[in-house]
């Protein structure tokens, strides 16, 4: 752990423990933060970077749509590998300086690649949404062939992101794509039957409501990562807000007991001070700090 990090926040490691003659798989790591000190969070100096866009399209027998996406490469060589990530609430990955900015910058940090997918009505992409289903999985696939044959072959990506609700995409393309060896999971969606029933009325509700009379559980099944957990990745880190009123801690708990049961490795950071928009500057802290761990 570096220096700096731990002048900024705290560990408590709450676990791993033994159940019978198992261990605990789940490694919880509560955060607790000096708040005078979040300002020296920001990188200081801007990692170099190679930066590539471009935009994929995609269709199925109801609609098309056409997808953007930007590749950031460090300068250096690198780690051997490349981390997907998918816009979403706070996070449209456009503009000339994305590469720039600081989520790309963590990762090109430690020199892996970041691939930045634009989902419908996110920057330029366009076209219709099955709100986080199948079709964006689709997409994003879709998006990965076009990036390796644009590159050479050269931008593997072995790992996905995820923030909020692109956490469902994140983690079903993961459970569907083998190359997927890591998966980092922030304010994550976990049970999408409890997340919508909670939702206050509104227009994005009312859109849901029928989606779902017309998949019936079949919706809810293929956006709920807890509902079925094989095929996930070896290597799983998920951070949350211990304050988060929109995906209550029952939620977590749920997902990540039945992923110990199957002997799955997790890293599940509480940050005690947060809710579900987390913070930029706890986010950077706690993802550089994840990312030190990925193999």
């Amino acid at each position: 752990m570096s220096r700096n990090f731990i002048g900024l926040v705290f560990f408590l490691h709450l676990g791993i423990g033994c159940t019978g003659n198992k261990l605990d798989f789940v490694d919880i790591i509560e955060v607790k933060s000096q708040k005078q000190e979040e300002k020296s969070l920001s990188i200081s100096q801007t990692v170099p970077f190679q930066s590539k866009s471009g935009t994929t399209d995609s269709e199925d027998n109801k609609s098309s749509r056409s997808i953007e996406w930007q590749l950031c490469s460090p300068g250096s060589p690198l780690n051997g590998q490349t981390f997907l990530a998918l816009s979403g609430e706070g996070f449209d990955f456009s503009g000339s300086n994305f590469c720039g900015t600081w989520l790309p910058q963590v990762f090109l940090k430690e020199r892996l690649g970041f691939l930045a997918v634009n989902l419908p009505s996110q920057g330029r992409s366009t076209g219709s949404s099955d709100y986080f289903g199948p079709l964006m999985q689709q997409a994003v696939t879709l998006v990965i062939k076009d990036v390796l044959q644009v590159t050479g072959g050269k931008a593997q990506v072995s790992g996905a992101f995820g923030y909020q609700e692109t956490s469902i995409v994140a983690a079903f393309f993961s459970k569907h794509n083998p190359a997927i060896k890591t998966l980092i999971l922030g304010s994550g969606v976990y049970d999408f039957e409890i997340y919508h029933k909670k939702m206050a009325s509104s227009p994005q509700k009312e859109a849901l409501n029928k989606l779902v009379a017309e998949e019936k559980d079949q919706f809810y099944e293929q956006r709920s990562i807890a509902w079925e957990l094989d095929g996930l990745p070896g290597q799983i880190f998920i951070y949350h807000g211990k304050q988060d009123e929109v995906v209550e801690e029952s939620q977590v708990s749920t997902f990540r007991n039945g992923m110990a049961a199957k002997e799955y490795k997790i890293k599940y950071y509480v940050l005690d001070d947060q809710k579900h928009d987390i913070a930029k500057e706890r986010q950077s802290a706690v993802l550089s700090e994840i990312l030190k761990g990925v193999k």
